[in-house]
């Protein structure tokens, strides 16, 4: 059964697909309706949380600071403009949430500004040289963002492999990371092969961080089986041995590297994303 917060997810990717069906409408009275009933349940609501907001803080003031960081209830005062961080702050914040992703990847990433509602952020270690590291980056912070700060317009990442790239319509709140309870240990191969809607993904734990790549071998140019020599993945198929540590970059210096997919490590959960899932 799905999560209360993926059902709310769910939700609100129905209602965004609802509301630009109707403004994709060629009756302009059906899209003034709709837009004044959206207007008014909008304003309703506006009313009943700012009531809420200010019980809470009579109460108890945390309760406000619970609220803000709630996955379901933040973005809902960001939508009504009574989220008490700015879009800086949410944003300084869901980095800090992706840099150790970024981090076991040899990577980093630096706030550059904010002006209205477009950021700009610089990639910075590996995610900024390969362009592999930097697409799969650029998912997670898509993903991370659409949370923490779903009335952001425009991201621009800046990095080495190429021009600044702007990515812009964010994805719903929550557009797609699949949860992994119990991380556990691996078995003999060193390599947890897990399925995520039809695609395999190998997961694996090196020197205290996690990582995650598709299953398949660059050389082989096909899936392939892999098994953990140390701190190394090496495919079964041609031997060739792929370093986790360095975005998984050819340990011998090639040009070949896996695919990584954005991962992210929460206590004993993990949340995997594929690119454009």
């Amino acid at each position: 059964m799905a999560s209360r917060l993926e059902q709310f997810e769910a939700a609100a990717r129905d209602m965004e697909t609802v509301v630009a069906e109707v403004g994709e409408s060629g009756n302009p009275e059906l899209r003034r309706r709709v837009g004044a009933v959206v207007n008014a349940l909008l304003t309703m609501y506006r009313f009943g949380w700012e009531e809420a907001l200010e019980l809470a803080r009579r109460r108890d003031p945390e309760l406000v600071e619970l609220w803000s960081r709630n996955p379901i209830l933040s973005p809902l005062l960001v939508v009504h403009d009574l989220h008490p961080r700015s879009l800086s702050q949410r944003v300084e914040e869901a980095l800090e949430r992706v840099r150790p992703y970024l981090a076991s990847h040899g990577g980093g990433v630096r706030l550059l500004g904010v002006e209205g509602g477009r950021v700009r952020l610089a990639l910075e270690g590996h995610c900024a040289g390969c362009p592999s590291s930097r697409v799969t980056v650029e998912e997670a912070l898509r993903r991370e963002l659409a949370v923490a700060a779903p009335d952001l317009e425009e991201l621009v990442v800046e990095g080495e492999a190429g021009p600044p790239r702007v990515l812009q319509g964010l994805p719903a709140a929550a557009a797609g990371w699949v949860e992994v309870e119990g991380l556990e240990d691996p078995g003999p191969s060193g390599v947890r092969v897990l399925d995520l809607d039809g695609h395999a993904v190998l997961l694996l734990r090196c020197g205290g961080d996690w990582y995650a790549f598709h299953r398949y071998c660059p050389r082989c140019d096909r899936p392939a089986a892999f098994q953990r020599r140390q701190d190394l993945l090496v495919c079964q198929g041609c031997g060739t041995a792929y370093d986790p540590r360095k975005a998984g970059r050819e340990a011998d210096g090639g040009g070949g590297h896996l695919e990584p997919v954005p991962l992210l490590v929460q206590g004993n959960r993990a949340k995997l994303a594929l690119v454009g899932g």
